[in-house]
């Protein structure tokens, strides 16, 4: 049902972006004109992007776990985020291994580590620091952690909640989504204050799912 309400979304929403955007070639088009459609473009994309959030929180992919290099998964976590200008003044700090393996799906949880981080940078306002660990006792687990203003005891119950933000244009399902992905694993997300004064996030997986080599 999700599945085909966002599709019965999209497709209308699709067709009054590239109208819009059409409207805004033509020749005799206003300046002010201009304006408004240029808002109507950002919010049908702002809307398209909440759609596949959605669909991602309803409908998650069935899990192709095998045993992963974590060290790896979170090497290329890093390189991927100094490309992105949100992290250019974020000090990245890799607290972890040569190599710690867990049995997960490597896709999933690459993404949840994105959501996770890109939480974190919004959270510290472009300036902080940010720390990606694994730990593997009592269980294995991958950490993320921030110099933010970490996360009010009051909304804390609520806060992987589907559709609950405290972000002015949040859709509310990123963190939803973080925990439906360790949920399919067996595992759970723990939230709690961290080292370094913000917000720590422990992704924690199923006993016996982890090699480690130091």
């Amino acid at each position: 049902m999700a599945a085909g309400m966002a599709h019965e979304i999209r497709n209308p929403l699709a067709s009054i972006s590239g109208s819009v955007q059409l409207l805004m070639e033509a020749e005799h088009a206003q300046e002010e004109d201009l304006k408004l459609m240029k808002i109507v473009v950002k919010e049908a994309d702002r809307l398209n992007g909440l759609l596949t959030d959605f669909l991602g929180f309803a409908r998650p992919q069935k899990l192709q776990k095998q045993p992963v290099n974590v060290t790896a998964v979170l090497n290329q976590l890093t390189e991927m985020l100094a490309t992105d200008l949100r992290f250019k003044e974020i000090d990245i700090v890799q607290n972890y291994p040569d190599e710690c393996t867990i049995v997960l799906d490597q896709g999933q949880v690459l993404q949840a580590l994105w959501d996770l981080a890109v939480n974190s940078v919004e959270a510290m306002q472009g300036h902080g620091q940010l720390v990606f660990g694994t730990i593997t006792n009592p269980l294995p687990a991958i950490f993320v952690e921030d110099s933010g203003p970490g996360i009010a005891d009051e909304i804390k119950e609520h806060i992987f909640e589907p559709f609950f933000s405290t972000k002015e244009k949040g859709t509310g399902l990123g963190l939803a989504s973080v925990y439906s992905v360790l949920d399919a694993h067996g595992g759970s997300v723990i939230v709690d204050k961290g080292t370094i004064g913000g917000a720590r996030f422990t992704l924690q997986f199923a006993v016996g799912t982890i090699e480690d080599v130091s």
